[in-house]
């Protein structure tokens, strides 16, 4: 995500935003503990980041971070990569993708990967901020019964870690911003992997 680090996002500095987005669910306490506005402010503050499509209410007194959000959560304010790097790794997390999808005996598989920010066109040695990107994980058998608590049952055990190493599978330089959609809007963003459970394979789509 591009971000100029000393350009406030609706009155506050990224870097503090950041910290509150880390946690994708917070309430508005835990936003006012935070002391990055006075307590008399709070209200408006977040009817602001609510109204600019950074956060939206996730109950009384709760909310829940956008896509935008994270991104800005995963975003590097320091780092800087050439156009050049950012299509290596690009083209070393779609490698990624690729090999899980290929292995048979995992029960998860990367859905998509989109890109964010910059479509790394242009000149090759052009900075960029990093490589802004986001995935969705798919269960390779649609049928599959997942069970998230009191797992016995070693097979289950298997697929709830096929599931949580696909970001660490993904993120493979800390120049990689890397979200979870969850199934959420992509606006804004390209499609550069998709999987295809008909042939089991993926799509690959370079903006370059």
């Amino acid at each position: 995500m591009n971000v100029d680090p000393k350009q406030a996002i609706c009155g506050l500095r990224p870097a503090l935003l950041k910290r509150i987005f880390f946690r994708r669910n917070f309430s508005t306490g835990n936003f006012a503990r935070s002391g990055i506005v006075k307590w008399t402010e709070v209200a408006a503050k977040l009817a602001e980041l609510a109204a600019d499509g950074w956060i939206i209410p996730a109950g009384r007194n709760e909310w829940a971070t956008t896509v935008k959000a994270d991104r800005l959560a995963a975003t590097s304010l320091t780092a800087r990569i050439t156009v050049a790097m950012a299509r290596d790794l690009l083209r070393d997390v779609i490698a990624a993708a690729e090999v899980i999808g290929a292995d048979r005996t995992r029960f998860y598989v990367v859905e998509r990967l989109v890109l964010f920010g910059d479509r790394l066109n242009g000149p090759t040695d052009r900075k960029v901020r990093d490589l802004d990107l986001g995935y969705d994980s798919l269960r390779r058998e649609p049928n599959l019964r997942v069970v998230t608590s009191g797992i016995t049952d070693p097979s289950e055990w298997k697929v709830m870690v096929d599931w949580g190493e696909i970001p660490s599978r993904l993120k493979l330089d800390k120049k990689v911003s890397l979200v979870e959609l969850r199934g959420r809007s992509d606006r804004g963003g390209r499609v550069v992997y998709e999987w295809d459970r008909t042939s089991g394979r993926g799509r690959v789509s370079l903006p370059w």
